[in-house]
């Protein structure tokens, strides 16, 4: 049985875009977005033929209500350039009967994701007419729970529960601000991910760190650490250009600029 169509992609706020919005149009329902405080709607969609919430044991129950869910999922990320949920779209074989659609994929998604800690929003929709295109949308939150319901910091491995971490860079006992990216690592010998360090002399405090974190460097502040105009990154340990591994710490000191002028 053919089963051509199989799309990934990402939720990112960095491309204006909405976990909220997301779920709204896979599923066809009205939902209330508490990041942007705009409804989100889609009501021309059709053929929506189900919707279905799958929870892994240690998630809250009220996760089962979708609104409350990726309002949930989004208010934990915090960054401007922030992952919000995975998406998948998955063609349903035509030899399949349409009763055994929402089974298929139940299936699939607890066996591939559920049991391995993700919260999975599917929607079944099969457009006029009806058996022509049947295909599954299915979202999936970017972070694992702990024991109690509680999210916990994203990792590039959080999800592979099985798997050994053999090394980590930065390594352990390293100062990082909040929401630094470090990289686990779970085969011996693995070669580390080069980055090219950006200049980032003269940005704002929010500026640097921006661009440092985009491109999967983390930053160590020191000076003056404020939001005011005049205080800018007079210097960086790490000369621009260089190549180093992905998530190594960047040394910044920042001050006033117009002292210097």
């Amino acid at each position: 049985m053919p089963c051509p169509h199989n799309e990934i992609t990402i939720v990112q706020r960095s491309q204006r875009q909405s976990a909220v919005a997301a779920a709204a149009y896979q599923s066809g329902e009205k939902l209330f977005c508490e990041y942007d405080q705009q409804v989100k709607h889609y009501p021309e969609k059709r053929g929506i033929v189900h919707n279905e919430i799958l929870l892994p044991p240690n998630a809250p129950q009220e996760y089962a209500d979708r609104n409350t869910l990726w309002n949930a999922a989004e208010a934990v990320e915090k960054q401007w350039n922030s992952q919000l949920a995975r998406r998948w779209v998955l063609t349903i074989p035509r030899e399949i009967p349409p009763d055994q659609y929402a089974v298929l994929v139940r299936e699939f998604c607890e066996q591939q994701f559920v049991s391995k800690g993700m919260i999975a929003d599917f929607a079944i929709h099969d457009p006029h007419p009806p058996g022509h295109n049947p295909h599954a949308h299915v979202m999936l939150t970017m972070r694992a729970m702990d024991e109690h319901g509680k999210w916990l910091p994203k990792s590039r491995k959080v999800y592979d529960l099985d798997d050994t971490v053999v090394r980590q860079f930065p390594s352990g006992g390293t100062s990082l601000a909040k929401g630094s990216t470090v990289i686990l690592y779970t085969e011996d010998g693995a070669a580390d991910s080069m980055i090219t360090v950006p200049d980032i002399i003269g940005r704002s405090n929010t500026a640097a760190s921006q661009a440092l974190t985009a491109v999967g460097l983390n930053i160590f502040k020191e000076g003056v650490i404020s939001d005011d105009t005049n205080i800018k990154a007079l210097s960086q340990n790490v000369e621009p250009g260089t190549q180093v591994p992905a998530g190594t710490v960047v040394t910044v000191v920042f001050g006033d600029n117009t002292i210097y002028d």
